[in-house]
């Protein structure tokens, strides 16, 4: 689990315990991540909780977190990209990447190619929260850093958004052991709206609180989607809440977007050989759910 020091990374981390499961906690800073895995232990004593330091924005500490979890846990069943953030002024991180971008999808990319053989041989599940926002989103695999165009934060974030999407839907067709999906968990409010300007900040805190979710309650579809044992089906697929949603990933748009992945991060893995099968009239189609995960 990503970005397992608080919110829905927490709240996921919890009720995997809970369910018997040996939790992995991958954090940036493993003193938070120590904080995590006492608060589960508190609540699910006897819990296998683990903290595992990984800073998804930095190449080398996905490779380092990708080989301590490859040489002490056989089994990895499930792995959830949580972690995210967003970055008001332009930044790129040193390996290169514009930061939203890294954090958000790039680094994910790495961690899941250098897990994948592993995940696969446990038939495991890759889910990645994604913001409803993806469907706004424009990924310009010409232009990924904003090198060539004017830098919005917004902007970013639901290319991004739309990339973590993008990302899973061509995973299913790359790796057909793998069970992957989007989910949209609903509106949290979580401390990944730290970096967003003050004023943001102070409408979300305000005028836009009352729709937003308690974490315990964002993590649900996401535990559902990670344990369900009827949906492995459902592969690639983008879930809004607990509803499937119609909307299909253009495959030649993820099929791009995996290749700028593979460049960026030097992880190569075989192309697809199939396609998933259309549910829905594409991403500008309507909201109304064709399934529904009880």
């Amino acid at each position: 689990m990503t970005g397992a020091n608080s919110g829905i990374g927490r709240e996921v981390s919890l009720g995997l315990a809970r369910l018997g499961g040996s939790v992995l906690l991958l954090c940036r800073r493993p003193a938070e991540g120590e904080r995590v895995r006492q608060f589960i232990l508190a609540r699910q004593p006897g819990a296998d909780v683990s903290v595992v330091a990984c800073d998804v924005g930095d190449f080398g500490s996905i490779r380092r977190a990708a080989a301590r979890l490859l040489g002490e846990w056989p089994r990895l069943d499930v792995l959830v990209h949580n972690a995210g953030a967003t970055f008001p002024p332009r930044t790129m991180t040193a390996d290169g990447i514009e930061a939203t971008l890294a954090v958000n999808v790039v680094g994910p990319f790495l961690l899941t190619s250098l897990l994948r053989q592993r995940l696969e041989s446990c038939r495991g599940r890759v889910i990645t929260l994604t913001g409803i926002y993806q469907r706004k989103g424009h990924v310009d695999t010409n232009d990924l850093h904003f090198a060539h165009r004017p830098y919005d934060w917004l902007v970013a974030n639901n290319q991004a958004q739309r990339g973590r999407w993008l990302f899973m839907s061509e995973l299913a067709r790359r790796a057909g052991q793998l069970m992957t999906a989007s989910v949209h968990p609903g509106a949290v409010l979580t401390g990944a709206q730290v970096r967003l300007p003050r004023l943001v900040r102070a409408l979300i805190h305000t005028l836009a609180r009352p729709a937003f979710v308690r974490p315990e309650v964002g993590a649900i579809p996401v535990l559902r989607l990670a344990v369900h044992p009827e949906l492995q089906h459902l592969t690639g697929r983008f879930f809004d809440r607990c509803r499937l949603a119609p909307d299909v990933a253009d495959p030649a748009l993820a099929r791009a977007f995996w290749e700028a992945c593979e460049d960026m991060t030097g992880e190569h893995l075989p192309k697809a050989h199939g396609t998933l099968k259309a549910l829905g009239s594409g991403a500008g189609s309507s909201r109304t759910p064709v399934a529904e995960i009880g």
